[in-house]
């Protein structure tokens, strides 16, 4: 039986949030803020630009390893077989993709990311107790 996309969607952010809420909290990283970030992605993809929100969350993501690893949930999502930038595989994977395919690949990318985010944001305030959120 084949799955909607929105079931993708929904499975593959209830995958990365388990998988992010499995690795242990450090100096580096916290279930709060991976959350939070979840929250910020969608604002700064409409105001700052799809590519530039995800060069951003690049860039933080060795000092604020939950920047990362909400970065690595996009690019996994489209980069994986049957999605926009399916094939990419020079490293970074997604920033390389942004830059080198055209305006009709670069608006689905970001509604994808944008659909994508509505599930993680879910599973993350779901899952991530109060107690943890900031």
């Amino acid at each position: 039986m084949s799955k909607l996309i929105e079931q993708q969607r929904a499975e593959f952010a209830l995958r990365a949030i388990e998988n992010a809420l499995a690795m242990p909290e450090n100096s580096h990283y916290q279930h709060k803020e991976l959350k939070s970030y979840a929250r910020r992605l969608p604002a700064m993809i409409q105001s700052n630009g799809f590519g530039q929100a995800m060069a951003f969350y690049y860039s933080k993501r060795e000092k604020f390893h939950a920047y990362g690893m909400i970065y690595q949930m996009v690019e996994d999502w489209l980069c994986r077989s049957g999605q926009v930038y399916a094939g990419t595989n020079e490293a970074p994977r997604l920033l390389k993709a942004i830059t080198q395919h055209d305006q009709m690949m670069y608006r689905r990318a970001q509604a994808e990311t944008l659909a994508l985010m509505i599930w993680v944001k879910k599973f993350a305030e779901a899952l991530i107790s109060a107690d943890d959120a900031a």
